[in-house]
């Protein structure tokens, strides 16, 4: 258990956000807000790189589970029923959807 002095310390240099350590001088706004900014940055680019490529990746999982329904339909693996043309990217996961929705 820590002395309560340590701790009075302690407690007091977690309340305000700008000042590092008691006695130390405080940090400005300026410089607090661009360190909080440069922080976030990564998550920001991260997110835009996400809903960049969500498009792509929904559009694809809906062709793969048409795909899906064709065959387990018994028509095989097609877009479009009777046209006989391999169109799938994922081939795998065609076939595991297919696996997990065969009544």
């Amino acid at each position: 258990m820590p002395r309560p002095a340590i701790a009075a310390k302690w407690r007091n240099w977690q309340t305000h956000p700008f000042e590092r350590a008691p006695g130390s001088v405080p940090l400005p706004r300026a410089v607090y807000h661009a360190a909080l900014r440069a922080r976030c940055l990564p998550w920001l680019a991260l997110a835009v790189v996400q809903i960049r490529d969500a498009w792509f990746l929904c559009d694809d999982a809906f062709i793969c589970f048409r795909y899906a329904r064709n065959l387990i339909e018994g028509h095989g693996l097609v877009w479009n029923r009777g046209e006989r043309v391999e169109g799938c990217t994922q081939l795998a996961w065609v076939l595991e959807i297919a696996a997990l929705w065969w009544p």
